[in-house]
């Protein structure tokens, strides 16, 4: 059995974050080992995990701000910071304290002892005004990185996997742009409503993380294997019929676009509506 050596890249936290309890949990999985470590703030209650990379799994930091409502995502293999809200189920001192008592008990983590949650993940480049908004301490651990806003959504181990699987996330409309929807012309082709379409992108590989959850009207907590990966996306057309091209809104048909040829050709000569997160 290999044991995989974890090098540790400090990166810098400012903002009077300071990390004094610290933890490792030896994990077993798949003929690997190696060891998540956590590091804690209790004055602050924010926990930062790292994951080595392993297998075909690539290593990350996790910080998770349960104050600041943020979750903070750094791939180091990809140079890039991911932004998403704290999951409500998720308590940071907890989690450090349960990972104290399995490190002195000598316990390990194994695949057969926890539940399988698999995320995609559609990124949104944050604007520098939004950039400027994050605590001082996330700027400054994210400096010099790609940081996009993340919306994730739960899917089946058979879609992770499935390289062919496409994600619908339906686009958010403020109210300016509901009035707007309303005095348009019922004559024209509408498009109902606009949504991202997403497929896997293999080539960036996916992270990994071991969470324990508290579950619901439970008062033990849940050891979860979370496993995440990154989407291509492009903007579409829904509830709209006709043809597979909207010209009024110069968006292809979310419900015509069924595989990944038509997805890759859905804006060939349009390189600002393809995006790719």
């Amino acid at each position: 059995m290999r044991r995989l050596a974890f090098l540790l890249v400090y990166i810098g936290l400012t903002a009077g974050v300071k990390f004094s309890i610290r933890s490792a949990n030896l994990v077993k999985e798949h003929g690997v080992e190696y060891e998540q470590l956590l590091s804690y703030d209790p004055e602050n209650d924010i926990l930062k995990v790292e994951v080595p990379p392993h297998l075909d799994v690539l290593g990350s930091t996790t910080i998770f701000d349960k104050r600041q409502n943020l979750q903070i995502v750094y791939v180091p293999a990809h140079e890039y910071c991911k932004i998403e809200d704290f999951e409500d189920d998720f308590d940071p001192a907890q989690m450090m304290r349960t990972s104290i008592d399995y490190q002195l008990n000598k316990e390990v983590f194994r695949p057969e002892a926890a539940r399988d949650v698999y995320r995609v993940d559609m990124n949104t480049p944050l604007r520098d005004h939004e950039i400027n908004q994050l605590p001082d301490y996330i700027q400054e651990f994210c400096k010099g990185k790609k940081m996009n806003r993340v919306q994730s959504l739960r899917v089946s181990k058979e879609d992770f996997y499935n390289s062919t699987a496409m994600f619908l996330f339906p686009n958010r409309r403020n109210q300016q742009q509901q009035s707007r929807r309303k005095r348009q012309s019922p004559f024209l082709p509408l498009c109902g409503d606009s949504a991202t379409l997403c497929t896997r992108k293999p080539d960036w590989g996916y992270r990994c993380l071991w969470k324990l959850v508290r579950t619901e009207g439970a008062t033990v907590q849940e050891l979860d294997h979370v496993r995440d990966m990154n989407l291509s996306c492009v903007q579409c057309c829904i509830d709209s019929g006709g043809k597979k091209y909207s010209q009024m809104t110069g968006m292809c048909k979310c419900e015509l676009i069924t595989n990944r040829e038509e997805f890759m050709g859905c804006y060939p000569n349009d390189g600002d509506r393809f995006r790719t997160t």
